[in-house]
C-alpha cells in the first residue's frame, strides 16, 4: 500500500515469497500453501472491464475488449452473448444477429446465459414489442464473469491436470484409442476451446487414425487484410501462406496464422478481385477482365487471356496445368497453360458465379446467377449437360478431392450434392432462410462448409446431408472461403476485410 509504486511489491508472488522467508526463519520450514496451477482468467477480466467501459459510455473501447477477451478464450459465453447484444444495441439487424445467438449457444451449451438475449432477438426479428418486464436491446443487460472460489480453482485445476497426464500417458505408451476418448471428452467439456497441449496431441492422433465425424471446431487466428473486403481467399498448396484479394483491388500474401503480409506489386483496378493457386502458379481475376497468372518464385507474369466483362470466378486445375474463368457476361474460359490453347464457352447471358474442375480435373463444372449447373467437356469444349439446380442465383461450387462430387450453393439457401459425371442429384442440405454466399469441401471429401452472409458457417456431412457444426463467424458476413494447411483446416474472408483460420476437430477410427 506505498504511496510510491517502486516501494510496493512487484507482485502477489514476490509478497507469497517473502512470506515464506519470514516463516522459514521464524520456524525453519517452508510455509504450508498451495500454489493453483494452470489458471488464466485473463479473458474473464477483460470481459469485466468491457462491461465497465459501456457502463461508462465507452462502448467502441468495449468492444475492442471483448474481442481482446475471445482471442484469448473464445469459448467465453459471457464475451459471445456481449459481443452480440452490443452490435445489437448500435444498430445490428436483429435477424442476422438471432442466427449468431443461436450459432453460438448451440455450440457451447452454455445454459441460460443466452435466454433472454435470444428471446428479445426472436421478437425483434419479428417485429413484435418486447414485453414490458425487459427483452428489449435498451434493458437488456451486459454480463459478468463471476470469479470462482480458490477452492473451487484449485480443485477444478488438479482435475485438469489429472487429464492431461492421463492424455500424456496414452500417448506416451502409444495406446491411440484410449488417448483419443479422453481427449475428445475433456475438449468437448471446454467447448474446443483452443489449447496448444490438446492441438499438439490432436496432431499425432490424425497421423495414427482415419477422420470420422466433425466433433468440434477452433478458430485459430483471425488477421485483417484492411477495411475492405475479402472477395478471393485461396492458399498456395504444400506451404501456409494464403493469397488474398480484396474489394480495393488489392491482392496480398501472407503466412498464416502468423506472418507478414506481402502486397502483390502490380496495377490497381478498383473493385472484386478473383484469385486461385496450384503449384507455384497464382491466378488473378480483375474487375476490368484482365486474368494474370503470376510465378510467385520468379515473380513473372502474364496473361493466357482477357474478358469483355468483370471476371466472377477464377480457378486452376489441381495440377496447374490448366486454367479457367467466367465473367460477368456468361462467358467461361479456360486455358491449358502447356499448349497455350484458349477454349471459349458460353453458359447463358447471366453471370457465372461458380467453376469446380472434375472428373480428376479433366473436365469442368459451372453455375451462374440463372440457378443452373453446367456440365462441360474438358476436351471438346462441349456442354455435355445442364441441370435446373437452384431455384434462385447459384452463389458457389466447389469440388471433392477426386472431382467425382461437386456441391453448389443457392442463394436460397439450399445446397445440393451432384454426381460430377452424370449430373445427377444426390441429396440436398437446407441452410434455412440464410443467405449463402460460399460453398467448399474439405479434402476430407466427407464434409463441405457453407458460409453466409449473415456471418453463419456451416459445416455439413454431405453422406447424410445434416449440418454437423453452426459458428458465429463474428466478421460481417462470409465472403469467400478457402481450404487450409491440413485435412480440417479452412479460412475465411469476411465484408468486414478480416480473414480467420479455423480448424475442424474430427472424432477418429482406429
Amino acid at each position: 500500500m506505498a504511496f510510491a509504486p517502486e516501494a510496493r511489491p512487484e507482485s502477489f508472488a514476490a509478497i507469497r515469497h517473502r512470506l515464506d522467508r519470514i516463516h522459514q526463519e521464524l520456524f525453519g520450514v517452508p510455509c504450508p500453501y498451495t500454489e493453483l496451477p494452470g489458471v488464466d482468467l485473463r479473458a474473464d477480466s477483460l470481459n469485466n472491464q468491457a462491461v465497465s467501459l459501456h457502463e461508462l459510455g465507452h462502448t467502441g473501447e468495449a468492444m475492442k475488449y471483448l474481442d481482446r477477451a475471445l482471442a484469448l478464450n473464445d469459448s467465453l459465453p459471457e464475451a459471445i452473448h456481449n459481443l452480440i447484444l452490443l452490435e445489437w444495441k448500435n444498430g445490428g439487424d436483429a435477424s442476422r444477429l438471432l442466427r449468431r445467438a443461436e450459432a453460438a449457444a448451440k455450440r457451447l451449451d452454455a445454459g441460460d446465459t443466452f435466454a433472454d438475449l435470444l428471446n428479445g432477438l426472436a421478437l425483434a426479428a419479428k417485429g413484435n414489442a418486447p414485453p414490458e418486464d425487459g427483452g428489449s436491446k435498451d434493458t437488456l443487460e451486459l454480463k459478468l464473469c463471476h470469479s470462482p472460489g480458490s477452492v473451487d480453482v484449485f480443485r477444478e485445476a488438479q482435475l485438469e491436470n489429472s487429464v492431461r497426464r492421463n492424455i500424456e500417458n496414452h500417448m506416451k505408451n502409444g495406446r491411440a484409442k484410449a488417448c483419443h476418448d479422453v481427449l475428445m471428452t475433456a475438449w468437448r467439456k471446454t467447448g474446443f476451446r483452443r489449447d496448444h497441449a490438446f492441438a499438439k496431441v490432436y496432431a499425432w492422433l490424425l497421423d495414427q487414425g482415419q477422420t470420422d465425424a466433425a466433433s468440434g471446431c477452433l478458430r485459430l487466428a483471425t488477421f485483417s487484410s484492411g477495411s475492405h473486403p475479402v472477395t478471393g481467399l485461396c492458399r498456395i498448396p504444400g506451404t501456409g501462406k494464403v493469397i488474398a484479394g480484396t474489394m480495393d483491388g488489392r491482392v496480398f500474401m501472407r503466412s498464416v496464422p502468423g506472418g507478414r503480409t506481402r502486397e502483390f506489386p502490380m496495377e490497381r483496378v478498383d473493385g472484386a478481385v478473383r484469385v486461385a493457386a496450384a503449384g507455384d502458379r497464382i491466378a488473378i481475376g480483375r474487375q476490368d477482365g484482365a486474368v494474370i497468372l503470376l510465378n510467385r518464385r520468379s515473380g513473372r507474369k502474364n496473361s493466357p487471356y482477357r474478358h469483355k466483362a468483370a471476371v466472377r470466378t477464377v480457378c486452376l486445375s489441381p495440377d496447374g496445368g490448366t486454367l479457367a474463368s467466367g465473367d460477368g457476361n456468361g462467358v467461361v474460359k479456360t486455358a491449358d497453360l502447356r499448349s497455350g490453347k484458349v477454349t471459349v464457352r458460353r453458359q447463358a447471358d447471366s453471370a457465372v458465379t461458380g467453376i469446380a474442375f472434375r472428373n480428376h480435373g479433366r473436365d469442368l463444372a459451372s453455375c451462374g446467377e440463372d440457378g443452373r449447373l453446367y456440365l462441360w467437356d474438358g476436351g471438346s469444349g462441349e456442354c455435355i449437360k445442364i441441370v435446373d439446380a437452384h431455384a434462385l442465383p447459384a452463389v458457389g461450387l466447389s469440388s471433392d478431392p477426386d472431382g467425382k462430387l461437386i456441391v453448389s450453393a443457392g442463394s436460397e439457401g439450399m445446397l445440393k450434392l451432384w454426381d460430377s459425371a452424370s449430373g445427377r442429384l444426390l441429396g440436398e442440405m437446407d441452410a434455412g432462410d440464410e443467405r449463402l454466399s460460399a460453398v467448399m469441401f474439405l479434402p476430407c471429401g466427407r464434409h463441405a462448409v457453407s458460409g453466409s452472409n449473415d456471418d453463419i458457417i456451416r459445416l455439413w456431412d454431405v453422406k447424410t446431408g445434416k449440418c454437423r457444426l453452426m459458428i458465429d463467424g463474428r466478421g460481417d458476413g462470409v465472403n469467400t472461403l478457402a481450404q487450409g494447411r491440413g485435412p480440417g483446416m479452412f479460412i475465411a474472408g469476411f465484408a468486414d476485410g478480416s480473414i480467420t483460420v479455423f480448424m475442424v476437430v474430427y472424432s477418429l477410427k482406429f
